[in-house]
């Protein structure tokens, strides 16, 4: 099984964490968390971001970026970054509640998930030619209580990706 590390780490501990986890477990990349990187993007620190792909790459590993807002995704692609692939969620949960109150003229599904993300989100993917791991399909599980609209999320998303891309979908033990 290969598998991803999800990760906001950037200092020395994390740094030394992730050169073990690589040594011991051999994940086949690394990914800076999407939420921090979100925050650290809207503070004005993405550079934090940046110094963490470059300590990835160090490693011998693939290295990526995940996020939740589109703007992030074409800031890395405009600025030149050196990463591998991006991990790219549908639903941008990382608004400030200020940008959700501007927010309100697009009606939410649920709570803080707008309608209009997923194309958001979708048109700057098919606008990087790195390859795309998109997340949170199904609305964080909101959009699978019917087999029609998860059939249907699953469909909008590789309608709407690229051939180089693909998803990932949590599974969550309802039942035990």
């Amino acid at each position: 099984m290969h598998w991803i590390l999800l990760t906001a780490g950037s200092e020395p501990d994390s740094v030394k964490a992730m050169r073990s986890a690589v040594e011991r477990h051999r994940p086949i990349a690394i990914v800076h968390h999407g939420g921090v990187t979100d925050r650290l993007y809207r503070e004005g620190q993405i550079d934090k971001v940046h110094e963490f792909v470059r300590r990835v790459a160090g490693l011998g590993v693939m290295a990526g970026v995940s996020a939740h807002n589109p703007e992030v995704i074409r800031y890395v692609e405009d600025d030149g970054w050196d990463v591998n692939f991006y991990m790219t969620c549908f639903y941008r949960l990382t608004r400030t509640p200020e940008e959700l109150a501007d927010g309100l003229r697009e009606v939410p599904l649920w709570s803080e998930f707008r309608p209009g993300d997923p194309a958001r989100m979708c048109a700057v993917v098919r606008q990087v030619e790195r390859p795309c791991l998109a997340f949170k399909i199904l609305a964080g599980g909101r959009a699978s209580e019917r087999p029609e609209a998860t059939a249907a999320a699953f469909e909008y998303a590789y309608q709407n990706l690229k051939p180089t891309d693909g998803v990932i979908v949590g599974m969550f033990p309802r039942f035990r």
